[in-house]
């Protein structure tokens, strides 16, 4: 007579210990390779789980042979995240190569990006697909009137691609005095 003796390890670290996400990626957890069954905190048995609030997850791992169930957990940690998009107030178009041109600065570009600058009458006196791109201060070649213009923004966050439209205001200021 011949006997089969099999023995399986059990896992370890099934999960990682802390896992850090922005709002818009929620954590994701593939345990498709493990042969067994799982059972998550949320009562979900599926391979794959999605992390949706702060705070501890955990998942019971039973091997195929019902030998051993392991629990593993994980904290899940929200951060603020993103690339911001941070604009001047003012600026002045007078050609002396200091503040010359009214642009976005950022740490990362944006894409799917529109500016547009509204005058106080609500006509459109800049507009740019890029990122890059800055309004000079003209408006059908001349230098735009002193005073209170609106722009509104429109662009994909860098990293998770969420779709933002910010509005502000920005001054044209006289040049050197």
């Amino acid at each position: 007579d011949e006997v089969d003796i099999i023995y399986h390890l059990e896992p370890k670290d099934i999960l990682p210990e802390i896992v850090y996400f922005c709002t818009a990626r929620l954590p994701e957890f593939d345990l498709s390779h493990l042969d067994g069954t799982l059972e998550w905190s949320d009562g979900s048995t599926s391979s794959f789980y999605i992390a949706q609030f702060n705070g501890a997850h955990w998942v019971d791992f039973t091997d195929s042979y019902h030998c051993f169930t392991v629990r593993d957990s994980v904290i899940a940690h929200e951060e603020v995240c993103g690339c911001p998009i941070y604009m001047p107030n003012a600026f002045t178009p007078d050609g002396d190569g200091l503040n010359d041109v009214f642009k976005c600065e950022y740490e990362c570009a944006p894409y799917d990006f529109t500016m547009e600058i509204y005058d106080r009458w609500g006509n459109v006196s800049f507009r740019t697909h890029s990122p890059y791109d800055g309004w000079d201060g003209k408006f059908q070649g001349d230098i735009a009137p002193t005073g209170v213009y609106h722009y509104r923004i429109w662009y994909r966050e860098s990293f998770s691609g969420i779709p933002i439209e910010h509005f502000g205001n920005v001054t044209v200021l006289p040049g050197k005095l």
